[in-house]
């Protein structure tokens, strides 16, 4: 089955409140992308400086992100140097963690996921994503270590609403024949009914879509409707 993943670019806590809240009863695993201003230009929630208490409560264990109890969330750490910011981000409580290759070396991430402590290997799962410009090949030696690569469908990242590129077809196509029996092949950014059915052809199964979802007048039906066009 080909999963439709929605995805939150949230400048306040309040916009993955609502925006969950908007979906969260017909998407199991909810992606939220954290920009620090540093590997891309924009900025979200907490980085901006916005709802900072929010961040901390969830840290000290007095509240939860926003249904926690029954959505997976996956975090896109568009951030520079991610390692010396993951004991935070895994205390927020994800079931899933995206690394961008271009923001951590490869032997750093082989020697992080070598020493996860058992209970992080147990709840958790990683990814990386690459871009259009870079060579998939290169990952190989994360493969042991990841559930999905993510290919990114747009040129520029940390803004969401912009162009899909077809070059990330043939990325697909090459990461899912390298990889595919060991990962699922994701794509995030541009993704929308026009170009589903090219890139789960190619090989992907998993669709991150975030502004045509949550910038239409109805993001429940439109996943609906998504998740019936890749399944068809």
């Amino acid at each position: 089955m080909i999963e439709i993943i929605p995805a939150v670019l949230p400048q306040t806590y309040k916009e993955i409140q609502d925006s969950v809240d908007a979906v969260h009863s017909i998407a199991p695993t909810i992606q939220l992308d954290f920009c620090d201003g540093k590997y891309v230009n924009n900025k979200t929630w907490w980085f901006n400086g916005k709802d900072i208490f929010k961040k901390d409560s969830i840290l000290k264990e007095e509240e939860g992100l926003p249904y926690w109890d029954s959505t997976n969330y996956e975090f896109d750490l568009m951030i520079s140097d991610p390692l010396s910011q993951i004991d935070t981000f895994i205390a927020l409580g994800p079931s899933k963690i995206i690394f961008h290759k271009k923001t951590v070396s490869v032997e750093s991430l082989v020697s992080y996921f070598e020493s996860l402590p058992e209970a992080v290997r147990q709840t958790i799962s990683f990814g990386i994503a690459i871009g259009v410009d870079e060579d998939p090949k290169e990952i190989a030696p994360l493969i042991p270590y990841l559930r999905r690569v993510q290919c990114m469908g747009i040129e520029h990242l940390g803004l969401q609403g912009q162009a899909f590129t077809d070059k990330v077809i043939p990325l697909v196509k090459e990461v899912y024949d390298l990889y595919g029996g060991s990962i699922r092949v994701s794509v995030d950014g541009g993704v929308g009914a026009d170009n589903i059915f090219a890139l789960v052809e190619a090989g992907a199964r998993r669709l991150v879509v975030g502004s045509k979802v949550f910038q239409s007048e109805d993001p429940h039906g439109t996943i609906k409707m998504l998740q019936d066009i890749a399944n068809s």
